[in-house]
């Protein structure tokens, strides 16, 4: 689960779930859905996106609490004031200490404006 803000010419709130597969040791693939709602000049409206992203891991066997990565990737996003366009998605993130079955992550990136996000993502044994 994740929630994002999206400063852009129509600043967007979202709420999405992503699913994340490990690809290497390093390396994990994933693609997000989300949902949410666009204010542009004073309206708002419905918004979303789907981003497909390639996310690698700094500390992939959770040797430190917190812990970097960094992601890229393409996405299509929908702010109300256009049809849906392709953007290129970029992230730097850092991890954190697993708390039940469930990792707390934080974001920063681009890929239709300024993306700032929360994420929690299932905790898996012995990795991230």
């Amino acid at each position: 689960m994740r929630a994002d803000y999206i400063g852009s010419r129509a600043a967007a709130a979202h709420l999405g779930f992503g699913l994340n597969v490990p690809a290497t040791t390093y390396v994990r693939l994933g693609v997000v859905a989300a949902l949410g709602q666009a204010w542009s000049g004073g309206n708002a409206a419905a918004a979303g996106r789907v981003d497909g992203l390639v996310r690698f891991v700094v500390d992939p066997l959770r040797e430190s609490r917190w812990a970097p990565y960094a992601a890229a990737g393409i996405g299509g996003i929908y702010d109300g004031s256009e049809k849906w366009r392709a953007v290129l998605v970029g992230v730097i993130g850092a991890e954190g200490p697993v708390t039940g079955h469930v990792v707390p992550a934080i974001e920063l990136g681009f890929g239709g404006g300024v993306r700032v996000g929360v994420a929690l993502r299932r905790a898996m044994r012995g990795r991230r």
